[in-house]
């Protein structure tokens, strides 16, 4: 696949640039696919009911599309959400920032599996019902084993 077709904006973080705005994404993951992925090690899903291997990478959004995008996909969403912030210097795989949808919004796209070792913070998420999406507090990660 020739990326650089189609990308407007590779993320690449080199060592020592941990305060560019463009280093953390996000990613609205149901908790059980997130807790899934904690046990395996890697986090497959692209989107609600997508896989990566299905559409060739996983969605996610810088953090002012977070609200936005979860108001529009997951207003009826079936059990708990969480956002995932996930540490670009962390990828071993390309983040390729484009819109393939049509419109002018572009939107980084993670394409490969994401490792769990790259996601530094899970924020719980839900709609309300009036149908706006909120993140809550930072999770702090649990210890491991």
């Amino acid at each position: 696949m020739d990326f650089r077709r189609r990308c407007c904006l590779h993320v690449s973080v080199p060592d020592g640039s941990r305060d560019r705005p463009d280093r953390f994404i996000f990613h609205i993951a149901f908790e059980s696919d997130w807790r899934a992925a904690e046990r395996d090690g890697e986090y497959r899903v692209s989107t609600r009911g997508k896989r990566l291997e299905d559409v060739g990478f996983i969605h996610a959004g810088f953090e002012h599309q977070v609200l936005d995008v979860g108001a529009a996909f997951y207003r009826d969403a079936p059990e708990p959400l969480a956002v995932l912030v996930i540490d670009t210097g962390q990828l071993d795989v390309p983040v390729v920032v484009e819109n393939l949808e049509g419109g002018d919004e572009l939107f980084p796209h993670i394409y490969g599996a994401l490792p769990a070792r790259a996601v530094i913070e899970v924020r719980p998420a839900g709609v309300t019902s009036a149908g706006e999406f909120v993140i809550s507090r930072p999770v702090a990660p649990e210890p491991s084993p």
